[in-house]
């Protein structure tokens, strides 16, 4: 479907003709004979109207100037003084700043060709000798050449200006798309982190609860309330997530970020699992204290996921100047169950923390399996 003609024209060139070609008419009207006049007139509007399509039809725009330049020229030597000749030069700059290379070389020719031409036409017409006016053909020629490479190189000037203001424009749409990218990058690791701690956590709980002292009910209802609650708690981070990628929509709030501060509430849903804390607490960023968190979270998961039950976890935060050690260890004891996703939240992990300049290893250790991050604090960065 073809853009609206208000797009196409251009009003600022249609508004600027008006007095333009209104001084043509009254110079034709003056100067020439009546059926020249008309002829001239008629040019003139035909060129001022081709001139609005100077912004998005540079091409159509510059060879019907051309046309009427050469109407006007072909009609009377006296061409030359008609104010509506100004429409070329315009016409040249537009299709060598908006056309193609060959445009822009081919208009230049045109130019000099209708210098020339338009100087002969000029100093030999009888009606410029009968103006009483002996113009010297060397000025005339120079003068418009002039005009021609003038309007020839401001339009290349506008054309490297156009080329870089759309170079910009890529940049930034590149740079808004790589951010965009990222984001779902990071709303990927939160889901992942969301889903997988809260099903590992559920499917644990629930296989103790099976093997339940049947004698003893209550085991089996404080494991049921330890599902459901993190089944809620599971469904309000998803919520949170989905509403960053609905961009805030109609539905559930936004949860809160996670923070060192529900460390503790984390480690206490796992069983066997304890927290210590060593050295001063210092404040954190909220993306740094979200990886911390998140790797907590990842660690205390593969251990439920690959260790088994009956597993002792110690939690360590150490503070030390300038840096935060988080290090997740387990004794290797229990059952190892495999659900084929070893190593992917241990990846996610270490991209996260590596984005923040820290590191995250992983691997065996003396007792059993051992996670260790290494993040610098917010006083390192600056």
């Amino acid at each position: 479907m073809p853009p609206p003609l208000r797009r196409v024209l251009d009003r600022t060139a249609l508004l600027l003709g008006f007095p333009v070609l209104a001084m043509s008419a009254f110079v034709a009207v003056v100067s020439l004979p009546t059926h020249a006049a008309v002829v001239v007139c008629t040019a003139s509007v035909v060129a001022h109207l081709a001139l609005a399509l100077r912004l998005t039809r540079p091409r159509v725009a510059f060879v019907a100037v051309a046309l009427c330049m050469a109407v006007l020229a072909i009609t009377s030597g006296l061409f030359i003084v008609v104010p509506s000749v100004l429409t070329f030069p315009v016409a040249l700059h537009a299709v060598v700043a908006r056309g193609g290379r060959l445009d822009g070389m081919a208009a230049a020719g045109v130019g000099i060709l209708g210098a020339a031409f338009g100087t002969w036409r000029f100093v030999t017409d009888a009606s410029v000798k009968a103006a009483g006016l002996e113009p010297h053909a060397g000025f005339v020629l120079v003068a418009l050449l002039a005009v021609v490479a003038a309007a020839w190189a401001l339009g290349q000037r506008t054309r490297g200006d156009i080329a870089r203001a759309r170079a910009e424009e890529q940049r930034s749409e590149e740079r808004v798309a790589a951010a965009a990218r990222d984001e779902r990058t990071r709303i990927a690791a939160e889901m992942h982190d969301v889903v997988a701690h809260s099903l590992a956590v559920i499917v644990s709980q629930a296989r103790g609860a099976q093997f339940a002292d049947r004698s003893d009910p209550q085991v089996s209802v404080d494991i049921l309330a330890t599902i459901e609650r993190t089944g809620r708690e599971a469904l309000s981070e998803m919520r949170g997530i989905l509403g960053l990628l609905r961009g805030g929509g109609q539905g559930g709030g936004l949860a809160p970020v996670p923070t060192l501060g529900d460390l503790p509430e984390l480690v206490a849903r796992f069983p066997g699992a304890r927290l210590t804390v060593v050295g001063t607490p210092r404040p954190l960023s909220p993306a740094r204290e979200l990886a911390v968190y998140r790797a907590a979270q990842e660690s205390l998961t593969n251990v439920l996921k690959h260790a088994g039950d009956g597993v002792a976890v110690d939690v360590t935060l150490t503070w030390t100047s300038g840096r935060l050690v988080l290090e997740v260890t387990d004794d290797g004891a229990g059952t190892t169950i495999d659900d084929g996703s070893a190593g992917l939240g241990l990846s996610g992990m270490r991209y996260r923390l590596e984005a923040l300049g820290g590191t995250a290893t992983a691997g065996p250790s003396r007792t059993g399996f051992a996670v260790t991050v290494s993040l610098p604090t917010e006083e390192d960065d600056r």
